[in-house]
Formats: C-alpha cells, structure tokens, sequence
C-alpha cells in the first residue's frame, strides 16, 4: 500500500509539476520578451501557437529533467560528473528551442482563423492516430472504401459551399485543384497500401510484429503510450514512403502518356490557363 502511494506521487509530481512550471514560464516569459521588445500583436493576429510550442517545449524538459534526477536520486544512483553533463546538454538544448521559439514571436503574430485551422488539423491527426492505434485493419480497410469517393468530393467540390451572396464571384476549379486532386488520391491510396503490406512483409519475412517489437523498443512495459508512439511512426513512415513512390509513379506516367508523338492524348490551346494565374 505504501508502495503504491509512493508511486502515484511521483507520476503525480511527473506530471502536474511540469504542467505548472511550463504554463507559468510561458505566460511570464512571453509578456517580458513582449514588453522589452516593443512586440505589438494586431487585432484579429495571435501568438497561441508561440504559446503552445512554449508550454510544450517547458513541459518536456521539466518532464525528462524531473524524472531523470527523481529516478536516479530514489535508486540512489548519483554520478556528480554524469549528471553535471546531462544537466549542460539539457541547458544546451532548451536554449536552442527556446531561441527558435522567440524567432517565432519576431516573425510575427498570426492569423488568428489560420492558427485554429491548423490546431483543428492537428486535434483531427490525433484523433485519427489513436483510432487506427486500436483498430488498423478495420480503419484501412473503411478508408481503402470511402476515400476515392470523399476526396473528389469533399475537397473537388468545396466550391460549392461558397457564399454567392456575400460575393460577386463564385469560384470555379482550376488545372491547379485538378493536379492536386490526383496527387492526393494517389498519396492515400500508396499510404494505405504501405499501411498494410509493409507490417507483413516484415512479419512473413524477419517474423516481427513491427509495431510491438517499435513499443518495447520506445518502452519496454509496452504501454499504451507506446503503442500509440509506435503507431504514429509507422505512419509517418508509410507516408513519407508513399511520397517518394508516388513521385516516381507519376513522373513514369507522364513520361509513357504525356508524350505528344505516343499520341495517347490530344493536345490543345489551354483555356483555363487565366485561372491559374
């Protein structure tokens, strides 16, 4: 029982402590620079992404810093050297991010709609992430179905929901859009394959479970953390993979079709060329 409470005071002491410390350094931290710099932040710009990197850069530096010196000094396992160098590299690094950091406020305040579309993106990325942590195969084989269908269409036809009321002119797709349409149906569709033949190739071949093997790699308890740490690699992984193929395949495309002597396509006088400029 005494075991017990100890632990949960120190994941308690891990975590709310950091989160404090963090939130306070960078609320203070950000006004003082703002003060002694003359930093002026316009009517409809904010600075919450600066706020944002802060706070987490802080959290994970108090995080790793606490819990390298509680581990080492509840183990009794003191090395004045050592700890002296890991305590400089830590120094070393979150000077480093924090200058990064303060070049952000000097670029500027942004938008505030475009600051909330890409915290949106980024809440959506998780969300994802963490359902495709739990069911894989079920996720990959929903999104193999529904995306050649809902990206034509959600992104295609976006133009749809413009409002002509407010506007004289009405937006109508370009060259542009019909490009970036292609190349986003071909990257889902390589990702999703990378997605379901790569951790099996790697299991019928080396015999791994690659993202098990990937969490006890990260953390050898293999929690959930882990698992979902592990599974975001994986993605990113596939992505990244499906990017550079997908570069190939359309460049090998375009060389065997594009060309005006094969006499695949009919060339003529683009006329859409203005709205693409």
């Amino acid at each position: 029982m005494k075991n017990q409470i100890n632990n949960w005071f120190s994941i308690l002491t891990i975590l709310i402590l950091p989160s404090i410390l963090s939130t306070i350094k960078s609320i203070v931290s950000i006004k003082i620079f703002k003060k002694v710099n003359k930093v002026d932040v316009p009517k409809g710009r904010t600075l919450w992404n600066v706020y944002a990197t802060m706070f987490i850069t802080s959290f994970l530096w108090y995080y790793i810093y606490l819990y390298y010196f509680f581990s080492k000094a509840m183990n009794s396992e003191t090395v004045l050297v050592i700890d002296t160098l890991i305590f400089i590299l830590y120094i070393v690094l979150y000077s480093f991010f924090w200058w990064q950091i303060y070049n952000m406020i000097g670029y500027g305040a942004k938008d505030i709609k475009e600051v909330i579309a890409s915290w949106l993106i980024a809440t959506m990325s998780i969300l994802l992430l963490t359902v495709f942590n739990q069911v894989e195969n079920e996720l990959i084989n929903a999104l193999s179905w529904f995306l050649p269908i809902l990206i034509p269409n959600l992104i295609g036809e976006i133009n749809s929901q413009f409002d002509t009321n407010k506007y004289k002119k009405k937006p109508i797709r370009t060259d542009k859009m019909d490009r970036h349409l292609y190349r986003v149906q071909i990257y889902c569709f390589l990702t999703l394959l990378m997605l379901s033949i790569i951790p099996k190739l790697i299991e019928i071949i080396w015999g791994w479970k690659i993202k098990v093997e990937l969490a006890k790699l990260i953390n050898s308890s293999f929690d959930w953390t882990s698992e979902f740490i592990a599974s975001t690699i994986i993605v990113f992984f596939c992505f990244i993979l499906s990017l550079i193929i997908g570069r190939g395949i359309i460049w090998l495309l375009k060389y065997f079709y594009l060309d005006p002597s094969k006499r695949y396509y009919k060339f003529e006088k683009n006329k859409r060329r203005k709205n693409n400029v």
